[in-house]
C-alpha cells in the first residue's frame, strides 16, 4: 500500500503500510516570504544540489513573493524513530477503534 504522509514540513513518499525501514522524505529546506522581489542574495547561501526543486509564487492578494527549496532525502534516525512510534500509536488507536465497533455490533446482534 502506497501513501503520503505529511508530517510538519515533511512528506514522506513511499511508505508501505507499517513498514519499518527508513525511507524517503520530502524536506523544505528553505522558505521565505517577502513583500518584495525575492533575490539572488537571498538564496545564495543555499548549498543547492542537482535534484533540489525551487517553487517560486506570488499572491496577488496579498502582493507577496514566496520561494521554497525541497530536497528528497534518506529520513534521519531521528525521524524514523519518530515515525516508528507514530505507527505502532495509529495501530493501536485502530485495535481500539475496531474493538469498539464489535462490542457495538455483537451488541445489536445479541438481542435479536
Amino acid at each position: 500500500m502506497v501513501t503520503n504522509v505529511k508530517h510538519g514540513n515533511q512528506t514522506i513518499l513511499k511508505n508501505k503500510k507499517y513498514n519499518m525501514e527508513k525511507q524517503i522524505v520530502k524536506n523544505e529546506i528553505f522558505w521565505m516570504s517577502n513583500d518584495n522581489h525575492i533575490r539572488w542574495k537571498d538564496i545564495k547561501h543555499i548549498d543547492f544540489q542537482d535534484e533540489d526543486i525551487i517553487q517560486c509564487s506570488h499572491d496577488e492578494d496579498d502582493d507577496h513573493f514566496y520561494v521554497s527549496v525541497l530536497r528528497y532525502e534518506l529520513e534521519t534516525d531521528e525521524q524514523f524513530e519518530v515515525r516508528k512510534k507514530q505507527i505502532e500509536v495509529m495501530k493501536e488507536l485502530s485495535k481500539e477503534r475496531r474493538y469498539q465497533q464489535y462490542l457495538k455490533l455483537k451488541e445489536e446482534f445479541n438481542n435479536e
